[in-house]
């Protein structure tokens, strides 16, 4: 068994202020820090054996601060960055609606049909993020393994593995600083824990 301590980063200044956040490398805020550290005390007498997380500053600064009782260094995935959400990428979801009124409603309905404007496509985020998991899981067999990603891939990776269509993302919830705990056998994925957070 292949156990995945599937983390989403802490929060952003541009979190905090409900605008989408894309591939626009902010840092944490004091909180986002301060969500980081909770999640490492929960984490701290835990086996990990290995630690990833996406190439962008939040995660990799969450990640860090998750792994230090465990002194591990951290692996940059690009494949684990969140969707590049082009020119929505600083927008409030009011914003998006005023300016892509049309496109924004198509967007929550059809997503997996919809191109979201100087963005990436879901399908092909999907199989971006998919990718990096599945080479993580293969290189890892049998490990404990901490992952650090963002509300998008995560969403996308507990979809696909309880099996949802892509517009099922939006019943899923995945607070700032949360923790999933997803135990692999072979190729099939159980998910223990989903959303857990304890700050």
């Amino acid at each position: 068994m292949t156990r995945v301590y599937l983390a989403r980063h802490g929060e952003t200044e541009w979190n905090a202020q409900g605008k989408y956040l894309g591939l626009t490398n902010l840092s944490l805020t004091s909180n986002g820090e301060s969500q980081a550290r909770a999640l490492s005390s929960f984490l701290a007498n835990k086996q990990i054996d290995i630690a990833y997380s996406s190439a962008l500053i939040r995660a990799n600064q969450t990640a860090k601060i998750v792994t230090e009782p465990h002194g591990l260094n951290v692996c940059k995935v690009p494949g684990l960055n969140e969707v590049d959400f082009g020119e929505w990428d600083g927008l409030t979801y009011p914003e998006i609606k005023e300016r892509y009124p049309g496109l924004a409603d198509d967007w929550l309905k059809r997503t997996s049909e919809v191109q979201i404007p100087g963005g990436e496509s879901w399908l092909d985020f999907k199989t971006r993020v998919m990718g990096a998991l599945n080479e993580i899981l293969n290189k890892n067999g049998g490990k404990n393994i901490l992952v650090v990603s963002h509300g998008g891939p995560i969403k996308t990776i507990i979809s696909d593995i309880l099996g949802l269509e892509l517009t099922s993302f939006w019943k899923i919830t995945q607070d700032r600083g949360a923790l999933n705990i997803i135990e692999f056998y072979g190729e099939e994925g159980v998910i223990t824990l989903l959303n857990g957070t304890y700050y």
